[in-house]
Parts: structure tokens; C-alpha cells; sequence
């Protein structure tokens, strides 16, 4: 009996494990004025439930700026940064952070515009 009280525990404390996951893109670009977009892909049953929580910014390593978020519409969080002064060379990343649990980084390094 104590057996299957403990199996029946268990299995209750590791269905939400299984449902949570990281996202499955993070996609940094640039928008025409400039900006930084963050493009999170992470597909879920429930954005409202499920959903990306938190987004980071890096410049070059340093952590610029952080987003929370309370859901997710559809099966993608989209955000724009507004980070003044970037140049050629710059490194761009961001982390995406689920609510039940998870993580994914993406990254981009700003090109020399061609002349």
C-alpha cells in the first residue's frame, strides 16, 4: 500500500514536469528604425497558462534590459528594444525564460553595413 501511495505521489508531481519545455527559437534582428526585435517561439496548448515569462537582453554581455510577461499570444512572444548606440561588432543575445520551466538564448552580431 505505502508503495503505491508513494508511486501515486510521484506521478502526480511529474505530470507538469513533463508538459514544461524550453522554447524552441529565439530569433534576434533589427527592425528598420534600428531597434532590436526578439522573436521567442515556443508552442504551447495554453498561452495563457504556458507561456514565455521573461525575456533578457545582452549587449556584448552585459544584461541591458529584462521583460516580464504574465502570457503569450499564440505560440510566440515578440518584443522590441529600443538600445541606442550600436555599432559593427556589437554582440546581441537574449534569454527566453518559460513559466514551467525551461530556457533558450539566441544570438546575433551586428555586420559591417557593405559599401
Amino acid at each position: 500500500m505505502r508503495i503505491l501511495i508513494l508511486a501515486l505521489v510521484f506521478a502526480v508531481l511529474a505530470v507538469p514536469a513533463a508538459f514544461a519545455h524550453p522554447p524552441s527559437l529565439v530569433d534576434i534582428s533589427l527592425t528598420d528604425t534600428g531597434k532590436v526585435q526578439v522573436m521567442v517561439t515556443h508552442a504551447v496548448g495554453n498561452p495563457k497558462e504556458h507561456y514565455i515569462e521573461k525575456i533578457e537582453l545582452f549587449i556584448n554581455g552585459v544584461k541591458l534590459e529584462e521583460r516580464e510577461y504574465a502570457s503569450q499570444l499564440g505560440n510566440q512572444q515578440i518584443d522590441v528594444f529600443k538600445v541606442p548606440g550600436l555599432a559593427a561588432g556589437d554582440k546581441i543575445s537574449a534569454r527566453a525564460y518559460c513559466n514551467k520551466g525551461g530556457e533558450r538564448s539566441g544570438e546575433m552580431i551586428i555586420e559591417q553595413p557593405e559599401e
